[in-house]
């Protein structure tokens, strides 16, 4: 008896209803679900019984579905990573890999440890890409997500390590990639003027790995990147509005990453990866900013686009974009049995990196002379 009156005070009180939306919004969407219900609930204890119980095992129904999916159905794979990755928050440009660090992840099959991927970060926060001459006068800047980054592969085997290999370390070359990363970083990173040593190049060379999802990181609408720039489009052009993280954004970003959880919400409501032409609109310009500020920088100054299926992409200013640049389209490459990907987590594998930076390197002919 004392357990039925406890409950029934919890639905009447207004101020646990507003602590629900509260914890839904922030920690958990399964606390909207349950707000639902529990609205649904003192509605079927004053009228219309039978319509409000039904609507009630419905949402209950629902919220037990997704909560089963969320939190008993695993991902199958064989392999298990444990990474001791971390990262620090620059005011100006966002998140990034901790500076002058080694960090490592261990790859385990059936509890045995079987492999070990190690990530030399400078003390600029990026990855490293062997020796680098400083007495040129041309800077290699890579940028873009994990694919630039070279996740689940050692330094050596990244590609703006291949690719700085490749040339013999004749020129400096940047990797400027983190994992969850897209264009828009390196935008800021231009803006703010945090390039390493860039004043001392002449001529410059931007390489961008692409790949679709870039555009919704670069909208704020993955689950990752919240303390990434933010850029919003006002009469055809984007303007820097601080970070996804910042409020009232951050709002928005947390009740997207808990609608993406429910499998309902995403099929029947809203599904909050998908993509506008707003979005769309957001990242063109986004990659032509890179192209303006990079020309005001420097003398000299060329552009590669590498594309990753870049066949899923139907908005045609983003293909009008790509037409007439020098791109490569990875998916038409040669690849003569080439693991396009790692076997551990489905990133690039070192052999495909290897295969891109001999066609860059050819793109860019050049540089060999």
């Amino acid at each position: 008896m004392a357990i039925k009156n406890l409950f029934f005070f919890i639905i009447q009180n207004k101020y646990f209803g507003i602590l629900l939306l509260f914890f839904g919004i922030f920690f958990n969407y399964f606390a909207i679900y349950l707000l639902i219900s529990v609205i649904l609930i003192n509605q079927y204890t004053k009228k219309n019984k039978l319509i409000f119980l039904i609507l009630f095992y419905i949402v209950l129904t629902i919220s037990l579905f997704d909560f089963w999916k969320l939190k008993i159905k695993k991902e199958k794979t064989i392999y298990k990573i444990q990474s001791d990755v971390s990262y620090s928050i620059s005011p100006d440009y966002g998140y990034h890999p901790k500076k002058n660090r080694i960090f490592s992840e261990s790859i385990f099959k059936e509890k045995k440890k079987i492999d070990q991927i190690f990530y030399s970060i400078n003390r600029y926060g990026h990855r490293i890409t062997g020796k680098n001459n400083k007495n040129s006068k041309t800077c290699i800047f890579f940028h873009g997500g994990s694919y630039t980054f070279g996740q689940m592969l050692n330094d050596e085997n990244s590609l703006p390590y291949q690719f700085n290999k490749e040339l013999n370390f004749k020129y400096k070359v940047y990797n400027l990639g983190f994992n969850g990363y897209g264009p828009h970083q390196f935008l800021r990173k231009l803006e703010t003027k945090y390039l390493e040593d860039y004043k001392k190049c002449e001529e410059s060379y931007i390489i961008y790995t692409f790949i679709p999802d870039h555009i919704g990181r670069a909208a704020g609408k993955r689950s990752w990147g919240d303390k990434s720039p933010r850029y919003i489009l006002k009469n055809q052009k984007i303007f820097f509005k601080g970070f996804f993280s910042n409020y009232p954004f951050k709002i928005k970003m947390k009740l997207r990453k808990n609608f993406r959880n429910s499998l309902f919400f995403r099929t029947f409501i809203y599904d909050p990866n998908s993509i506008n032409k707003i979005d769309n609109k957001i990242f063109i310009n986004i990659l032509n900013e890179i192209e303006k500020k990079s020309k005001k920088i420097w003398k000299k100054t060329q552009f590669v686009y590498i594309l990753w299926n870049i066949d899923k992409i139907n908005d045609k200013e983003i293909k009008d974009f790509f037409k007439n640049k020098k791109i490569i389209k990875v998916n038409n490459l040669n690849l003569k049995n080439i693991p396009t990907t790692n076997k551990y987590d489905g990133h690039p594998s070192d052999q495909i990196n290897k295969l891109i930076s001999s066609t860059i390197v050819k793109k860019l002919n050049w540089l060999n002379n």
